[in-house]
């Protein structure tokens, strides 16, 4: 057996949606659906990963993710659920891609547009509404004054 490799298929039906990854076992046919939370653990988008069939726990490589972004992968799998006559999940389902995409753009209009402004580019150069530069919060202003409690110690 000298020469011989022991390669890991890969799969050939892939079905990446927003919450699962789904993939069929080359050599079984059976279907297998990963949480990407539970059974990926990770919701960054698949390159390359090494996951064990769940009917006969034999390895198999899934690759073609998609780099959607969520909102959009919510949107691509609300078809199917019209195709299906799922039209109540349909529209929880363009709700939440909604919800996610303007939690999203909420997000850059909030958070990082207050650099866009700003020619230093630098999150320290933040300004509070009077004007002054925020500096980090201390103790120091608290542990310069006395409280009667130390002023009865001494």
């Amino acid at each position: 057996m000298a020469g011989q490799t022991n390669t890991v298929p890969y799969s050939r039906n892939m079905d990446p949606t927003y919450e699962n990854f789904g993939a069929q076992r080359p050599h079984c046919g059976e279907n297998n659906i990963f949480n990407r939370a539970s059974d990926l653990q990770t919701f960054q988008p698949i390159g390359f990963r090494t996951v064990n069939c769940q009917a006969c726990d034999c390895q198999f490589n899934i690759n073609n993710d998609s780099v959607n972004a969520a909102h959009q992968m919510l949107l691509t799998a609300s078809y199917g659920f019209v195709e299906r006559k799922q039209y109540m999940q349909c529209v929880l389902s363009v709700a939440q891609a909604y919800e996610i995409f303007f939690g999203h753009f909420l997000y850059i209009q909030l958070v990082y547009r207050a650099f866009a402004n700003d020619d230093s580019r630098d999150p320290r150069c933040l300004k509070s509404p009077e004007g002054a530069a925020l500096q980090a919060p201390t103790t120091s202003h608290v542990r310069s004054h006395a409280t009667p409690f130390s002023q009865a110690r001494r």
